[in-house]
């Protein structure tokens, strides 16, 4: 965000001087592709903090039907993370550790 106010004053600087202002736009998928990755992972943390809650049950309150209930959960909750945030690699990664265990 700083980084984008910064190029604001450069541009209204070349204004007030009357240069070229081309080149501006460079950083818009940059800002973009940034809040995809912070929201991706807010996303993912959100799960992950489930994941652990899951593993840190004690094996003598373990039902299995609840588990495998919970987890199925989670996988539909990552079906629904908009399609620009699942190629990040974590998305991968936490997909494929609730479907196949982390294989």
């Amino acid at each position: 965000m700083r980084l984008q106010e910064e190029a604001q004053q450069v541009a209204r600087a070349k204004e007030a001087l009357n240069l070229d202002l081309g080149g501006e736009d460079r950083l818009l998928p940059m800002l973009e592709e940034l809040r995809d990755l912070k929201g991706v992972w807010t996303e993912l943390a959100r799960v992950w903090a489930s994941i652990h809650e899951l593993a840190d049950t004690a094996w003598s309150s373990v039902v299995p039907r609840k588990v495998r209930a919970r987890l199925d959960t989670l996988v539909g909750e990552l079906k629904d993370v908009p399609a620009r945030m699942r190629q990040y690699a974590a998305f991968e990664f936490v997909n494929n550790t609730l479907r196949y265990g982390g294989r």
